[in-house]
């Protein structure tokens, strides 16, 4: 399951890359501010520890300083530079001149960040305070690190647990609700492209009222509208069909009745009704070829009518046709 997220080819998988994304820089950035926060916490109480210290050796040194006592002094600073905190040690006299300036790291190894703190030292006499010099405590970046080098890696560790585990959810809920049932619908939707069964429609499982379900309904809605129209479509061109095939049966029965028609005109008198001359000829070659192939005898009758144009004169052409 994680192994698919990790190229964005889908709408859900690419949402989740997204999402994945901003939390990461948010967790990112919310660490870093912790880190900043803690490293700023710990640099102040550190400060704190250096003025504690100062309040401390502020009284010796400044009676070696009244004494001129150099060693008790050396001594001194020797002890606060063996200090955790302390990263070194500056002794100024009343002039701003340097008596003592110790430290313990060297040239070769800078810390990134060096901050101080600094006491004016006074000697009273008779009731009268003496200005003698200036105390500067030093401590650095490294000693913070090393303070909150264990808080770091807690926060760490802690930022990358919550990482892991909403990942996995994020994953986990992104693939129930969202992944599975897109590639369902489009699975079921490929079956409805492919398939005969034009009444399929799509019915995705474990679907709540959502965005998902009123688009299965919309695409089952379209799915209805384009099967009513295809049958729809079917009938109008059954229709269609059966009209064309009616009209082509019907003009070709007229069409039969004029060749009829027209066969008779070709073969017979219009006044008479009988054979016309042409027409005449081709049956009688006719019949006589067949009397030969079957030797059969064959007769031939010519009646002649008298005095028939008086029957057209007095009775009139549709007398004489219907005698005829």
């Amino acid at each position: 399951m994680f192994a698919s997220y990790r190229s964005p080819n889908s709408l859900s998988k690419k949402m989740m890359r997204v999402i994945f994304s901003i939390y990461l820089f948010v967790t990112c950035l919310i660490t870093s501010m912790q880190f900043l926060t803690e490293y700023l916490k710990t640099q102040d109480s550190i400060s704190d520890e250096l003025k504690q210290l100062q309040e401390t050796v502020q009284g010796p040194v400044s009676t070696s300083l009244w004494q001129y006592d150099q060693t008790q002094l050396d001594v001194l600073v020797d002890g606060l530079i063996k200090m955790p905190v302390i990263e070194g040690v500056d002794v100024f006299d009343k002039h701003g001149k340097s008596m003592i300036s110790k430290r313990s790291y060297t040239q070769a190894s800078l810390p990134l960040s060096i901050f101080e703190t600094k006491s004016k030292l006074y000697w009273t006499l008779n009731g009268t305070r003496v200005f003698l010099g200036t105390l500067v405590l030093y401590s650095s970046s490294e000693v913070v690190l090393d303070r909150v080098l264990f808080g770091f890696f807690l926060i760490a560790i802690t930022a990358m647990i919550k990482l892991s585990i909403l990942f996995g959810l994020f994953i986990w809920a992104f693939d129930r609700y969202l992944a599975r049932p897109l590639k369902e619908l489009m699975q079921q939707v490929n079956e409805v492209q492919s398939s005969k069964n034009t009444r399929k429609r799509i019915n995705l499982s474990h679907i709540e009222n959502n965005e998902l379900s009123q688009l299965q309904d919309h695409m089952n809605t379209m799915l209805f509208s384009m099967e009513r129209d295809r049958e729809r479509l079917l009938e109008d061109e059954k229709s269609k069909r059966d009209w064309l095939e009616e009209a082509v049966t019907k003009r070709t029965k007229d069409l039969q009745v004029l060749n009829e028609k027209l066969k008779t005109l070709a073969t017979r008198d219009s006044l008479t009704g009988t054979l016309n001359r042409g027409s005449f000829f081709d049956t009688a070659n006719h019949l006589l070829e067949l009397s030969q192939r079957q030797k059969l005898p064959a007769s031939f009758i010519l009646i002649d009518l008298d005095y028939f144009k008086n029957i057209n004169d007095t009775y009139g052409y549709l007398a004489s046709i219907n005698l005829a």
